[in-house]
């Protein structure tokens, strides 16, 4: 009588301890709800501007090589093996960015970028990753690297050939 006593009280215990597991599960399941019901986008208060100090100047280099003036011309290259170094101003949350003999940087008909800008033009920089960030021209789209090594302002996406070292 007593053996039974003691399995029918470790089977109650057995019970509860099983009720109780299935609650805290069902209680976190209900807390990851909430908490993905709560998440929303960043609105204009979450947003805010970085602005490099300090770093007047520019080197970049991508998945090919560095950025170079092509020679001869008033193109970038995007798979040199030496660099130019370009210099940088900021203005009203974005970056102006003046080449060798003292051209801006500007794009041009079907997103190439050129180094013979009489005047400034704005582009973004977006910090992604450890030391690399994506450069976002006027249009929306973001500069990279290409198969050709010209730079252009193309890509759709921050990401693989429009990240760029810094």
């Amino acid at each position: 009588m007593v053996t039974e006593m003691v399995l029918v009280v470790l089977l109650v215990m057995v019970m509860v301890l099983v009720v109780m597991e299935m609650m805290t599960v069902m209680v976190m399941m209900m807390v990851v709800v909430a908490t993905q019901a709560l998440v929303l986008p960043a609105g204009e208060d979450e947003e805010f501007t970085l602005k490099l100090i300090n770093r007047p100047i520019l080197v970049l280099r991508g998945l090919d090589g560095f950025v170079c003036h092509r020679r001869g011309s008033n193109q970038l290259d995007t798979n040199r093996s030496v660099y130019d170094v370009f210099h940088l101003s900021f203005s009203d949350g974005a970056y102006q960015i003046r080449g060798r003999g003292g051209g801006f940087w500007h794009t041009g008909s079907h997103g190439s970028v050129y180094s013979d800008g009489e005047r400034a033009e704005d582009f973004l920089f977006e910090f992604r990753e450890r030391g690399r960030l994506a450069i976002r021209a006027r249009s929306g789209k973001y500069l990279r690297g290409g198969a050709s090594g010209l730079l252009r302002a193309d890509a759709d996406a921050p990401a693989g050939v429009a990240l760029w070292e810094y």
